[in-house]
């Protein structure tokens, strides 16, 4: 048996929740442990006994995933740094340790913070930001990964790649503050003795000043990889609306049902919002109703309906996306065209297990 103490923080709307469990037995967990279970039977406890009993188990769950998506991420950064494809196993490994909030992770993305995808690899249709292409950046950002560690491996760093990125990740763990990132530089180059490394930190406090957004200090090859308009084209060629997993058409009631994915797919972790602006998986829409697909950042699709008859939907669709923060514009366009009934696979992550 293992004892592990565990931190675990969580957002609850603006409130930070921090539980924090000692001496977890987190070996004794069986290796398939249903997290979703454990969390609705933490709601439906009626007992103080039984609440303790199951964060304990939460915990425990947390620090088994914990450790497995820790080691999965170190050893894929040393077996797969070279296979720089779309979900390579290392790009597989960062997305994990990013969804589940794996603190500890920080040094190995910072290890790989150079590691970029080869855009050719990327599925047609799917729409990125300019930081996509260096996955580790943005979850040192999510990870909330110390500024004093980040300004380190400035100082440290073996090129100026490193150096643009890491200055990325500095001036967005302060807000997009620009000013405020070269006033830690700055700091930082008075405590330092080592030639390099006080070259590293000036190379990155003449980065940051001429820089507009925290954008421009991605290396320009990632800037100019942004597409403009990827999801219409993608819905003109494929005659699917982009992020929606099942169009079901009711000629009868006139309406049509949309649904997005759940486990697998494009726009997965999109949001959808209905005609009144609400959030939901799947919406139903008479003629003139529409709904919105975001990511509540940069870009959103609305689908519009048009008209419904014989089996064919007429769609206005709006591709809008706002690339101000990577030194661009906001484009928007939109087409009219026609889309018939489908179903694609959505299914869930253990289903090849139970068959």
């Amino acid at each position: 048996m293992k004892n592990i103490r565990i931190n675990l923080f969580c957002t609850l709307g603006l409130i930070p929740l921090c539980i924090a469990v000692g001496t977890a037995q987190a070996d004794s967990v069986p290796a398939k442990t249903d997290v979703a279970t454990s969390a609705q039977s933490l709601t439906a406890a009626t007992t103080k006994e039984e609440r303790e009993e199951h964060v304990i188990k939460l915990m425990s769950q947390y620090a088994q995933v914990e450790r497995i998506l820790l080691q999965n991420l170190h050893d894929s950064c040393s077996r797969d740094i070279k296979d720089n494809t779309y979900y390579s196993p290392l790009h597989a490994a960062i997305f994990a340790v990013s969804n589940w909030r794996i603190a500890q992770a920080d040094d190995a993305l910072i290890e790989v913070i150079d590691y970029t995808l080869d855009q050719t690899s990327l599925p047609d249709g799917i729409s990125v930001f300019g930081d996509y292409f260096y996955p580790a950046i943005r979850p040192l950002v999510v990870l909330r990964v110390d500024v004093r560690k980040v300004i380190k491996a400035i100082a440290q760093a073996e090129n100026e790649k490193r150096i643009s990125l890491l200055s990325w990740v500095l001036a967005e763990r302060l807000g997009s503050d620009l000013p405020k990132a070269t006033e830690h530089l700055k700091a930082e180059i008075e405590r330092r003795k080592d030639s390099q490394e006080k070259k590293n930190l000036s190379l990155a406090i003449e980065r940051i000043g001429q820089a507009e957004h925290s954008s421009d200090l991605l290396p320009l090859a990632c800037r100019d990889q942004v597409k403009s308009m990827p999801l219409l084209d993608y819905i003109l060629r494929t005659g699917k609306l982009w992020g929606i997993c099942e169009m079901a058409i009711n000629d009868a009631e006139g309406t049509v049902t949309l649904a997005v994915p759940r486990y697998t797919g494009r726009g997965l972790k999109m949001t959808l919002y209905d005609n009144e602006n609400k959030r939901v998986e799947q919406v139903t829409l008479k003629v003139n109703q529409h709904c919105l697909l975001s990511d509540n950042r940069h870009s959103f699709m609305k689908y519009l309906i048009k008209s419904i008859k014989d089996g064919i939907v007429e769609v206005e669709v709006t591709e809008h996306f706002d690339a101000r923060s990577f030194g661009k514009e906001v484009t928007e366009q939109t087409e009219t065209m026609a889309v018939k009934a489908y179903q694609d696979t959505d299914t869930t992550p253990d289903s090849t297990d139970s068959k």
